[in-house]
Protein backbone atom coordinates (compact mmCIF):
# COMPACT_ATOMS: atom_id res chain seq x y z
CA UNK A 1 0.00 0.00 0.00
CA UNK A 2 1.24 3.47 -0.87
CA UNK A 3 1.82 6.16 1.71
CA UNK A 4 -1.27 8.36 1.97
CA UNK A 5 -1.45 11.58 3.96
CA UNK A 6 -4.77 11.89 5.76
CA UNK A 7 -6.59 13.68 8.54
CA UNK A 8 -8.90 11.86 10.93
CA UNK A 9 -11.82 13.81 12.39
CA UNK A 10 -15.10 13.13 14.17
CA UNK A 11 -18.46 14.84 14.48
CA UNK A 12 -21.29 13.78 16.77
CA UNK A 13 -19.95 10.22 17.11
CA UNK A 14 -19.15 9.63 13.44
CA UNK A 15 -15.49 9.38 12.51
CA UNK A 16 -13.96 10.15 9.15
CA UNK A 17 -10.68 9.89 7.28
CA UNK A 18 -10.19 12.93 5.04
CA UNK A 19 -7.86 12.58 2.07
CA UNK A 20 -7.02 15.86 0.35
CA UNK A 21 -6.47 15.47 -3.39
CA UNK A 22 -7.11 19.06 -4.34
CA UNK A 23 -3.45 19.71 -5.20
CA UNK A 24 -2.06 16.20 -5.66
CA UNK A 25 -3.86 13.14 -6.98
CA UNK A 26 -3.52 9.50 -5.94
CA UNK A 27 -5.38 6.61 -7.49
CA UNK A 28 -7.61 5.32 -4.70
CA UNK A 29 -9.87 2.41 -5.55
CA UNK A 30 -12.60 0.50 -3.71
CA UNK A 31 -10.08 -1.90 -2.12
CA UNK A 32 -8.04 1.02 -0.72
CA UNK A 33 -11.20 2.51 0.76
CA UNK A 34 -12.06 -0.80 2.46
CA UNK A 35 -8.54 -1.14 3.88
CA UNK A 36 -8.45 2.45 5.15
CA UNK A 37 -11.90 2.16 6.75
CA UNK A 38 -11.22 -1.22 8.40
CA UNK A 39 -11.14 -0.93 12.18
CA UNK A 40 -9.13 -4.18 12.43
CA UNK A 41 -6.48 -3.60 9.76
CA UNK A 42 -6.64 0.05 8.73
CA UNK A 43 -7.10 3.49 10.22
CA UNK A 44 -10.74 2.75 10.91
CA UNK A 45 -13.63 5.09 10.22
CA UNK A 46 -17.30 5.31 9.34
CA UNK A 47 -16.54 6.98 6.01
CA UNK A 48 -13.58 8.04 3.87
CA UNK A 49 -13.97 11.59 2.54
CA UNK A 50 -11.96 12.62 -0.50
CA UNK A 51 -11.58 16.21 -1.65
CA UNK A 52 -10.81 16.61 -5.36
CA UNK A 53 -10.21 19.61 -7.58
CA UNK A 54 -13.22 20.87 -9.53
CA UNK A 55 -13.08 22.44 -12.97
CA UNK A 56 -16.35 24.28 -12.40
CA UNK A 57 -16.00 28.00 -11.77
CA UNK A 58 -18.47 28.27 -8.87
CA UNK A 59 -17.46 24.97 -7.18
CA UNK A 60 -14.38 25.04 -4.92
CA UNK A 61 -13.91 21.26 -4.87
CA UNK A 62 -15.62 17.90 -5.32
CA UNK A 63 -16.42 16.06 -2.10
CA UNK A 64 -16.56 12.27 -2.43
CA UNK A 65 -18.02 10.19 0.38
CA UNK A 66 -17.17 6.50 0.61
CA UNK A 67 -18.73 4.00 3.02
CA UNK A 68 -16.73 1.22 4.70
CA UNK A 69 -17.64 -1.22 1.91
CA UNK A 70 -16.21 1.12 -0.73
CA UNK A 71 -19.57 2.28 -2.10
CA UNK A 72 -20.04 6.00 -2.75
CA UNK A 73 -22.65 7.97 -0.85
CA UNK A 74 -24.29 11.21 -1.91
CA UNK A 75 -24.43 13.08 1.39
CA UNK A 76 -23.14 13.12 4.93
CA UNK A 77 -23.88 16.12 7.13
CA UNK A 78 -21.43 15.28 9.92
CA UNK A 79 -18.75 14.59 7.33
CA UNK A 80 -19.47 17.91 5.64
CA UNK A 81 -18.90 19.73 8.94
CA UNK A 82 -15.50 18.04 9.26
CA UNK A 83 -14.69 18.91 5.65
CA UNK A 84 -15.64 22.54 6.33
CA UNK A 85 -13.30 22.75 9.34
CA UNK A 86 -10.52 21.02 7.42
CA UNK A 87 -10.85 23.27 4.38
CA UNK A 88 -11.05 26.58 6.22
CA UNK A 89 -8.18 25.63 8.56
CA UNK A 90 -5.90 24.45 5.74
CA UNK A 91 -6.69 26.83 2.92
CA UNK A 92 -7.32 29.94 4.98
CA UNK A 93 -10.26 31.95 6.07
CA UNK A 94 -10.08 34.56 3.36
CA UNK A 95 -13.43 33.29 2.10
CA UNK A 96 -16.28 32.90 4.52
CA UNK A 97 -18.41 30.68 2.28
CA UNK A 98 -17.66 28.17 -0.47
CA UNK A 99 -19.68 25.87 -2.71
CA UNK A 100 -18.80 22.20 -3.12
CA UNK A 101 -20.46 19.26 -4.83
CA UNK A 102 -21.05 15.56 -4.25
CA UNK A 103 -22.38 12.96 -6.67
CA UNK A 104 -25.91 13.87 -5.63
CA UNK A 105 -25.96 17.64 -5.15
CA UNK A 106 -24.23 20.94 -4.46
CA UNK A 107 -23.62 22.17 -0.93
CA UNK A 108 -22.56 25.38 0.74
CA UNK A 109 -20.01 25.49 3.58
CA UNK A 110 -19.80 28.62 5.66
CA UNK A 111 -17.58 29.59 8.57
CA UNK A 112 -19.58 31.48 11.16
CA UNK A 113 -16.78 31.99 13.71
CA UNK A 114 -13.92 29.92 15.13
CA UNK A 115 -14.95 26.25 15.06
CA UNK A 116 -18.56 27.02 14.15
CA UNK A 117 -19.65 26.07 10.65
CA UNK A 118 -22.89 26.04 8.71
CA UNK A 119 -23.54 23.34 6.12
CA UNK A 120 -26.36 23.88 3.63
CA UNK A 121 -27.06 20.50 2.03
CA UNK A 122 -29.90 21.79 -0.11
CA UNK A 123 -33.51 20.67 -0.20
CA UNK A 124 -33.91 16.93 0.46
CA UNK A 125 -35.57 14.72 -2.11
CA UNK A 126 -37.74 11.85 -0.92
CA UNK A 127 -38.36 10.48 -4.40
CA UNK A 128 -37.19 6.91 -4.87
CA UNK A 129 -35.75 7.63 -8.32
CA UNK A 130 -33.42 10.26 -6.78
CA UNK A 131 -31.99 7.81 -4.25
CA UNK A 132 -28.85 5.78 -4.77
CA UNK A 133 -30.22 2.80 -2.80
CA UNK A 134 -29.65 -0.61 -4.38
CA UNK A 135 -32.49 -2.76 -3.04
CA UNK A 136 -30.70 -5.91 -4.14
CA UNK A 137 -28.02 -5.28 -1.49
CA UNK A 138 -30.50 -5.09 1.42
CA UNK A 139 -30.81 -8.50 3.13
CA UNK A 140 -34.29 -10.00 2.86
CA UNK A 141 -34.45 -10.73 6.59
CA UNK A 142 -34.25 -7.04 7.59
CA UNK A 143 -37.28 -5.81 9.49
CA UNK A 144 -38.30 -2.19 9.03
CA UNK A 145 -40.49 -0.49 11.60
Amino acid sequence: MKKINFTKMQSLGNDFVIIDQIKSVLKINKNYIKKIASRKYGIGCDQVLILEKSNKKNIKFKYKIYNQDGSESGQCGNGAKCVAKYYFDKYGRSKKEINIETISNKMSLKIIKNNFYKVDMGIPSFKYRDSKINLKKIPKNNIFI
